[in-house]
């Protein structure tokens, strides 16, 4: 393994490399190509993807994602015998169709769209006070995307306005009213259970509650036959269960002086949140994770240190358990940005 910054960006463009030739690539094979143990392949493809210098698919091999580079994004179709049956299902649709009306579709289709991310792109239609949800294949462009559904929300006369450059991409197509379409980045957290016209507000806000896909619904009302609102993304605060493993890793953080800022999960043997500490500088950041394991592995701290990277954050590693000789070795090798403390509680 390189132990200097010189070696540390050569292996680096040895791997931007590999990807530029082969395309979206497993750690295995990069590890393979470039003479290193997956362990460390992860580890740089963990900073490159931080800096922003690859992607990273929704989809997985195994249990690893492809890295590739921007302008790759075709060739994911090679990977789709890895989705389960239903998304396979899903993408042979919508790479058929090219685009769909969510709320004309089965709730098993509806679900897996929701799933495929690399492959399906939701977008909203706002005409007036209505939004409509589409899925457009990820290959198709928006000036094809606007000319495929323009006989479903749009009188036959439409007049165009030029696509507007910008960090997400908005079309404007206009007639008597403006109708906008947007693409939508946190789709997949809209409720898939209609709204009743006739539900109280306090029927409503139940069933809001209880969704599984947090929303705030919308107050208007679809005017054309068929359409259902589409509620909004915002998302309603997160309610974490407590648990006697979260209670004593509480209990311990307090102990130590270290303050919770934001819990992410809460789970029976798992705990994740954002923590901050004091030090010579003042307070200090931390993604923090607790594991009620008995060995901790290198595959826990690669997932917690990419987590804590794509935070911008050290992390912040405590466990019962005992660090296998892979875990060490990971700790030796990154432990300037990853900490492990043992600890015991009673």
């Amino acid at each position: 393994m390189p132990n200097d910054v010189g070696k540390v960006v050569q292996y680096k463009e040895r791997i931007l490399s590999f990807i530029e030739s082969k395309g979206p690539s497993l750690p295995i094979q990069i590890a393979h190509a470039i003479n290193v143990s997956t362990l460390f392949a992860s580890a740089f493809l963990s900073e490159l993807y931080s800096d922003q210098k690859i992607k990273a698919s929704n989809m997985r091999v195994g249990s690893s994602a492809l890295y590739y580079l921007s302008g790759q994004e075709a060739q994911l179709e090679n990977f789709v015998q890895y989705l389960n049956q239903r998304e396979r299902e899903a993408f042979s649709l919508l790479k058929k169709e090219k685009t769909l009306q969510d709320l004309q579709q089965t709730p098993v289709i509806r679900v897996a769209l929701r799933a495929i991310k690399d492959f399906a792109v939701p977008i909203k239609v706002r005409d007036g006070q209505e939004s409509i949800l589409f899925w457009k294949y990820f290959t198709i462009s928006n000036e094809e995307f606007v000319k495929l559904i323009r006989e479903v929300v749009s009188p036959p006369k439409i007049e165009e306005k030029p696509f507007v450059t910008a960090n997400e991409p908005t079309v404007l197509v206009q007639q008597v009213a403006v109708k906008e379409v947007v693409t939508e980045k946190k789709i997949e957290e809209e409720p898939l259970i209609k709204k009743s016209t006739k539900e109280s507000q306090s029927q409503q806000a139940v069933k809001d509650s209880l969704s599984l896909q947090m929303g705030t619904n919308e107050n208007n009302h679809s005017k054309l036959s068929g359409i259902k609102p589409i509620w909004s993304n915002k998302k309603s605060p997160v309610i974490m269960q407590e648990n006697e493993f979260s209670q004593n890793i509480k209990r311990y953080l307090n102990s130590k002086g270290i303050e919770i800022s934001e819990i992410i999960d809460s789970k029976k043997k798992e705990f994740v949140a954002k923590v901050r500490a004091d030090n010579l500088f003042g307070k200090q950041e931390y993604y923090f994770v607790a594991k009620d394991k008995k060995n901790i592995s290198d595959n826990d701290f690669a997932m917690a240190f990419h987590k804590a990277q794509s935070e911008k954050m050290p992390c912040l590693f405590i466990s019962y358990g005992n660090v296998n000789s892979k875990g060490k070795e990971y700790i030796s090798l990154w432990g300037n940005l990853i900490k492990f403390e043992k600890i015991n509680i009673v």
